[in-house]
């Protein structure tokens, strides 16, 4: 079942009709509705489970998730007018639904049919570690961390946060930065089209980060597989490789700089086009071409071990200790 909260009384009305004839004020109901002049608070909170699913999907305003112990999910939604002269129309026009089922809460924003203006809705959740995510949003920025439950966090446009996740799934928008910091994944995608992705202290079995328009930065990574791309930006990866791992990083116009740890090895396989290839790595050339300022390579460092190809169009590639 579906329930719409939507707030009928300003707080002042609210607050009032709450005293008991000694002045003293009941307690707080499980849900909570507010409103001011141009804008609604709606609190919620509800019985869950780790493992449990919260699906969220909101239209426009930010998200911001933090894992907690216990087992209650609390949910705050503000409703903000965007402008002061249609503010009742536009939190009129925009429902925040909450509903539980089983193992599933899923919490939508909803737009009324036929209403032009539209509030935007600000989430503060707190969530058991142990919750699984499933987030969207069209138009705010994605804040998570905390949390050890499986996490897939998408948007349309705006930033996306996140720290302390057990099991990254995804972390996507379409025009935003991408900042993961001191989590792990399994398998997990990360992608923008229009932005930067800034990866530190993670640690992934496979990972593939994708950017049309930014720069891809990954600070203290470990990885098994790793595939980084980027159309117009730079790309610079220091971290740990596994003996058997496949590391490829490629840019079509910007620079590609790799700094694996002291002890990893690997076969080397790099090429720029139009730029060229340095290397402050010892290297057991078997293939060079391009003279001076190379601009192909091809040779082991170390043991061997793992598999690593960087490849620019129109950039240099270095390989620093």
């Amino acid at each position: 079942m579906i329930t719409r909260v939507l707030a009928r009384w300003p707080v002042a009305g609210l607050v009032a009709g709450l005293l008991l004839p000694g002045g003293w004020p009941l307690a707080a109901s499980q849900r909570t509705q507010e409103r001011a002049a141009d804008e609604e608070r709606i609190v919620r909170t509800l019985s869950v489970s780790d493992g449990d699913v919260l699906e969220l999907h909101n239209i426009g305003g930010d998200v911001t998730i933090t894992g907690t112990s216990g087992n209650e999910l609390h949910i705050e939604a503000l409703k903000r007018g965007r402008r002061r002269r249609d503010a009742r129309e536009s939190l009129d026009a925009t429902e925040v639904q909450i509903a539980q089922r089983a193992t599933r809460v899923e919490v939508r924003t909803r737009t009324r049919r036929g209403r032009r203006s539209q509030a935007s809705v600000d989430y503060t959740l707190r969530v058991p570690a142990g919750m699984v995510l499933d987030v969207h949003s069209v138009s705010g920025n994605l804040k998570v961390t905390d949390v050890s439950g499986r996490a897939a966090l998408r948007a349309v446009s705006g930033d996306i946060v996140a720290s302390g996740l057990k099991q990254l799934d995804a972390a996507e928008t379409l025009s935003g930065h991408v900042r993961i910091s001191s989590s792990t994944a399994t398998d997990a995608s990360v992608k923008t089209t229009s932005g930067d992705i800034t990866l530190s202290d993670l640690t992934a079995n496979s990972l593939k980060t994708n950017t049309v328009s930014g720069e891809v930065r990954l600070t203290n990574l470990a990885a098994t597989w790793l595939e980084a791309t980027s159309l117009s930006g730079d790309i610079e990866f220091s971290g740990t490789l596994s003996r058997t791992g496949r590391y490829k990083l490629g840019s079509h116009s910007g620079h590609v700089r790799f700094r694996p740890s002291d002890t990893a090895g690997f076969e080397l396989t790099a090429g720029s086009f139009s730029g060229s290839v340095h290397s402050d790595l010892p290297i057991a050339t078997r293939n060079i071409s391009g003279g001076p300022g190379r601009r192909n390579l091809q040779g082991t460092v170390g043991d061997g071990g793992a598999s690593v190809e960087l490849t620019t169009f129109s950039g240099d590639i270095t390989l620093l200790k």
